[in-house]
């Protein structure tokens, strides 16, 4: 009696866990696809998790339908990635540790079983986040509000933003994360004020 009441609930959680899995969409495969890349490092907070979602959403026209960004406080923002992660750890496929997003094994499990779902490389992913996840909050806002300025409009933290530029263009110079013209163009200045600065800072 004891075994088979075990073998049952034991069944009854391979459904369950099978289910979650099967109706895991290409979204939620591509946010565990992101918490997978680059040896699982956890994606840092929530400001990461959206604006590293939002490099792959314009690297890939399914995922940007998907997520419907819009302006928001903190820049580019999506309600329906809020709601996935939220899903996400329900379901027991990722799981938080203060501010840092986790994959958990379940979600390791389920995203090595939906291959069929995969619509963005992982080395694009790995790429995303290797280049915003180690970055401050202030840094991965400037990065994004110079690739798309529009979805500044309506941020609260966009004049703290531009008036650091100087000085987190030179941090993102100084970490290998763009090139000097790049960091020149964050800056708002040009290449040779830019260097100049560079120096003084040093």
């Amino acid at each position: 009696m004891g075994i088979g009441m075990s073998s049952s609930k034991s069944a009854y959680k391979e459904a369950i866990m099978s289910q979650i899995i099967n109706d895991l969409s290409e979204l939620d495969v591509t946010i565990l696809q992101l918490l997978a890349a680059n040896e699982k490092e956890p994606v840092k907070g929530q400001v990461a998790y959206q604006k590293e979602m939002f490099l792959i959403a314009n690297y890939c026209d399914r995922i940007m339908e998907e997520t419907d960004f819009e302006a928001h406080n903190f820049g580019s923002h999506s309600e329906i990635l809020e709601n996935s992660i939220n899903m996400l750890e329900q379901n027991k496929l990722v799981k938080t540790d203060g501010q840092k997003i986790f994959l958990t094994d379940f979600g390791e499990q389920a995203l090595l079983k939906s291959h069929s779902k995969i619509i963005v490389e992982n080395e694009a992913i790995e790429d995303f986040k290797e280049l915003l996840n180690d970055l401050t909050d202030d840094e991965i806002c400037l990065i994004v509000y110079a690739l798309k300025p529009e979805y500044a409009a309506e941020s609260i933290v966009k004049g703290d933003i531009f008036k650091k530029r100087v000085k987190n263009s030179i941090s993102l110079y100084s970490k290998g994360k763009v090139s000097l013209s790049k960091a020149a163009y964050l800056a708002g200045m040009n290449i040779e004020d830019f260097l100049k600065k560079t120096r003084d800072v040093c």
